[in-house]
């Protein structure tokens, strides 16, 4: 087998890649695993075993980097806030619509819908499906590989993860006090609901300054400090709404979620554990097949177990390393005593 993509193109498949390959290429199971040590070709495998369109995610922007560089026909895709724009601070500011000519991150954006292969980093690939319809144009219907899938966990976790801040929350008007009880739950449910009454006021308070800013930016006029301001709260009303109307429709009396109010002021609330109805919401309803692929999956039973997956509906495969043990030995040498006495210079 040849590859066919990326830097490496023409050159022959090793032997753990050709076995990975024909592992997910005959498997039927929308979800896939793939165990494999560093050195394998990991990412070439992902490129090339599934079907195309794909969005390949990882967590780790140096990974992003060497993902664009091994694969220069893939389309990358950062965060608005990575993109300049001459009418705001940055992207994510911008309320424009449709977006200007020369928009830097509408120009990548596109160019990441429409590649076949595009590489995007966990948290945007949530957030920008979540709540911008970022899968809309395919339907869902892209396959997603997710490499550094041993981190997938802490991340998704932390997305779902609610956490309102008591300083911000004063700032925009919505509430003056936490919740009575710290960790009782049935006491941030009491809470919430005067909050998420007071959110759609102050949402409605600015609706008329938005009208002028719209008006400002269509005749490409400046925009002032208190435009900005106007902005800046828009987006942090409409967030915690969000999560608020999200929350409400929660059964958080079901003994998955824990509530608790942090010293700093931060009332946090979130899952004791990834339920199949969270991971659907939140992920797996963006995707047609999932391929998840790392150095240090944990095995099958548990890695159905997080993200509430039945075995029967995942393919798992567990490589070997590929390099023998005498060329990969831990040679340990000796330097420093840390004990107290050696510290101190008394041995």
């Amino acid at each position: 087998m040849i590859v066919t993509k990326g830097k490496y193109k023409g050159e022959p498949f090793r032997e753990p890649q050709v076995e990975a390959y024909e592992f997910i290429t005959n498997s039927t199971k929308r979800f896939i695993c793939l165990s494999a040590p560093p050195g394998t070709g990991k990412s070439i495998v992902g490129f090339e075993s599934m079907k195309h369109p794909i969005f390949y995610l990882c967590s780790s922007i140096h990974l992003e980097h060497q993902l664009e560089h091994d694969f220069p026909e893939a389309a990358l895709l950062k965060g608005r806030s990575h993109y300049p724009c001459e009418m705001f601070e940055s992207a994510d500011l911008c309320v424009i619509s449709p977006a200007c000519s020369d928009c830097a991150y509408a120009d990548a954006k596109r160019a990441a819908l429409h590649n076949d292969y595009s590489i995007l980093n966990y948290h945007y690939f949530m957030y920008a499906s979540n709540f911008a319809g970022f899968t809309a144009i395919d339907g869902g219907e892209r396959n997603i590989v997710i490499d550094e899938a041993d981190n997938l966990e802490n991340v998704l976790t932390g997305f779902i993860a609610f956490t309102f801040s008591m300083k911000q929350l004063k700032y925009l008007g919505v509430a003056e006090y936490p919740p009575r009880k710290r960790t009782v739950i049935e006491s941030f449910i009491e809470w919430l609901k005067p909050v998420t009454r007071n959110l759609i006021e102050r949402t409605k308070e600015i609706v008329d300054h938005i009208g002028i800013i719209q008006d400002k930016i269509k005749d490409r006029l400046p925009l002032d400090a208190g435009d900005t301001s106007t902005l800046r709260r828009q987006q942090r009303l409409e967030g915690a709404l969000w999560k608020a109307n999200f929350l409400d429709k929660q059964d958080l009396k079901n003994g998955n979620w824990v509530y608790y109010t942090s010293n700093d002021g931060k009332i946090i609330l979130k899952p004791k554990w990834l339920t199949r109805e969270l991971s659907d919401t939140f992920l797996f309803d963006y995707g047609k097949r999932f391929l998840f692929m790392s150095a240090t999956l944990p095995p099958k039973p548990v890695f159905c177990g997080l993200y509430g997956l039945e075995p029967d509906e995942v393919d798992y495969l567990e490589l070997d390393h590929p390099f023998a043990v005498e060329n990969r030995r831990i040679i340990y040498r000796g330097r420093f005593k840390l004990t107290s006495k050696a510290l101190h210079g008394k041995e």
